[in-house]
Order: C-alpha cells, then structure tokens, then sequence
C-alpha cells in the first residue's frame, strides 16, 4: 500500500526507476529505500557511471580496431616482400 500511495506524488516512471534501482541494492527493499527523492542522487551516479564505462567501451573497441588494421597491414607487407 505504502507504494501505490506513492503514485500520488511522483510519476509512475519514476517510481518505476526507484524500484528498479532500489532492487538494484537490495533483494527485498524497504519502502524507505524505493521512495524517488532518496534514490534520484544514486541513479544519477549510476546513470554517470554507465555513460563512462560506454565512453571507456567505445574507446577501447577502437584501439582494438586500430591494431587490427595494423596488423593487417604488417601482414600484407611481409607478404609482398617475401614476394
């Protein structure tokens, strides 16, 4: 009951990402932990902390393309001296 008196307050999207992020921490939360306004600082920090780990993703898929195009063309020049 305690949730669905919540819906009053805060939209349902939002209540919906405090749940979300409150089953993130616990297995069973505690209505204190699902309530929007103290789980809004933690979803931005996790929100700050997916985009950096895509960020450090991205980068880190094109060092990995760059090596491979350049052991490619390591490969293509031994084999055209060895020609």
């Amino acid at each position: 009951m305690g949730i669905v008196k919540l819906t009053d307050r805060y939209s349902l999207n939002r209540l919906e990402e405090a749940c979300m992020q409150a089953s993130v921490y616990s297995t069973s939360p505690k209505l204190n932990s699902i309530k929007p306004f103290r789980n809004m600082a933690r979803i931005k920090v996790l929100i700050r902390r997916q985009t950096i780990i895509k960020i450090i993703a991205q980068a880190l898929l094109a060092l990995h393309e760059e090596q491979r195009i350049l052991e490619e063309r390591e490969m293509t020049n031994e084999n055209t001296i060895a020609k």
